[in-house]
């Protein structure tokens, strides 16, 4: 089984609010609602949404049942407390990618794709990924951009 982790833990401080939840399409759709069907046109059969404590009940309500016909839907929860110990002194934040990937890592059996939740990859990386999963097994794959075809034409991000 092919699994998407879509990584939605994220405090979008600099942003003022959960920005993975924020509504970009025209029928509500968010960015990773987006990933999340492009990956299952391409053959994922189930998705882990990575999320903080705090946005699991509007998860629970709103994306899962959004997704859960098509499918294999489950929530892991990433927390600081989960982290060792040693890590955990005077830590306020999660420890970012490694520790949302460890929360995942019950929730997986086989092969993972990951993407963040407020990011757009487009169908083409899908495809491309998931032609590599097929003809080379057990082989580690990252798609890449190049950087021109990332920056908007709106202005510079940091």
């Amino acid at each position: 089984m092919t699994t998407l982790i879509v990584l939605a833990a994220g405090l979008a401080t600099r942003y003022g609010g959960a920005k993975q939840l924020e509504p970009v399409g025209p029928a509500g759709e968010t960015l990773f609602d987006y990933a999340v069907y492009d990956a299952w046109r391409a053959g994922c059969q189930a998705v882990v949404f990575v999320i903080r404590d705090e946005l699991h009940d509007v998860f629970d309500a709103t994306v899962r049942p959004r997704w859960h016909t098509r499918l294999d839907t489950r929530l892991a929860v990433q927390r600081i407390a989960d982290a060792p110990a040693r890590f955990r002194a005077g830590r306020s934040k999660p420890w970012g990618t490694a520790q949302a990937l460890l929360a995942a890592a019950p929730a997986v059996d086989g092969d993972v794709l990951v993407c963040n939740a407020d990011d757009f990859y487009g169908d083409g990386a899908y495809a491309a990924l998931f032609a590599a999963l097929r003809r080379e097994a057990d082989t580690q794959f990252v798609a890449g951009y190049r950087l021109a075809a990332t920056l908007s034409r709106h202005g510079g991000v940091s």
